[in-house]
């Protein structure tokens, strides 16, 4: 519009200016460039003006960005609380379900348990009548017992006792019938009221085996001849029988030869010794000043004499 209106100005201006007088003329100029002054003001204002309104356009285009952007955020967080929630719905749902089924099973364990308990009430009873019965049983076995021991004992043959059954004494008389040339081979000895004889395994078995030599088959056969009416066995105990299962063998070998019925024996007691002497040997020491009895002895085999029940 102002644009319009100077032009408007100059128009008339250029129509007058040849024909109006000279003072007129300058009126009209001075009124020209006072209205041309007052249009560029207005135009600077106007300028001025519209920049601080496309500050101002360009600052609500940022804070409407950042708005939206909220809108987007609060949007997905708002699908997510969706999301959760219909998920806890589901669980709910499910927990429901699982709390009802639990619930049915519980009064069906309970049913059950108490069906149980019933039967169990029931064997019990069952139960203590058997053991009762089974009470009865023993007792009329034991009474049975008791008699057949008594019979048994009123028809059982009192054991023979030798005239002197002191250990001491029975060393000596072991010590007696055993040939001289072989009593280097054994080692005597009395311990708690048992009279123990020890010989050396180099005589008794083959080198480095279990088996019974020939000489030591016979010296076996010989000892239980010695000593009819005694039992005879290896002592047996625990150290012993760790040795890789070799002692046991061995106390095998030598029991059979003791406790067999008829063992091996030599044709007289008192022949020249059938061991060969340059075997490793052990002289008999005398009871006196000996010390504790070693009851598992390496390299020796330890028999025990006892009485016959």
């Amino acid at each position: 519009m102002i644009h319009k209106n100077l032009w408007y100005y100059i128009v008339v201006i250029a129509l007058l200016g040849a024909c109006v007088p000279s003072k007129k003329y300058k009126s009209l100029e001075a009124k020209y460039n006072a209205l041309n002054d007052s249009t560029s003001i207005q135009i600077k204002v106007l300028e001025a003006n519209n920049t601080i309104l496309r500050q101002e356009l360009d600052t609500l285009k940022k804070q409407r960005a950042v708005l939206e952007q909220k809108n987007a955020t609060l949007r997905l967080g708002n699908e997510k609380s969706v999301a959760m929630l219909n998920k806890m719905m589901r669980n709910y749902t499910v927990l429901e379900s699982e709390h009802i089924t639990l619930l049915k099973n519980s009064a069906q364990e309970a049913s059950f348990k108490k069906k149980m308990l019933a039967q169990n009430q029931e064997k019990l009873v069952t139960s203590s009548q058997l053991l009762r019965k089974y009470r009865q049983q023993i007792f009329k076995l034991q009474n049975q017992l008791t008699s057949q021991k008594q019979v048994l004992k009123q028809n059982t043959v009192p054991p023979v006792h030798h005239e002197d059954d002191n250990p001491v004494d029975l060393r000596s008389r072991i010590m007696a019938k055993i040939p001289p040339q072989d009593r280097k081979y054994f080692d005597i000895d009395v311990d708690n009221g048992k009279v123990y004889i020890e010989i050396v395994d180099s005589v008794l078995f083959e080198p480095n085996q279990n088996k019974l030599t020939p000489e030591g088959e016979a010296l076996l056969a010989n000892l239980k001849n010695i000593l009819k009416g005694y039992n005879l066995a290896v002592n047996d105990n625990d150290e012993n029988a760790a040795e890789n299962g070799k002692q046991n063998h061995r106390t095998s070998q030598v029991n059979r030869i003791l406790q067999s019925p008829n063992g091996k024996k030599r044709k007289t007691e008192l022949p020249t010794s059938t061991i060969d002497p340059h075997k490793n040997a052990t002289s008999l020491v005398p009871l006196k000043g000996r010390k504790k009895l070693d009851k598992s002895p390496k390299g020796k085999t330890l028999i025990v004499v006892s009485e016959q029940d």
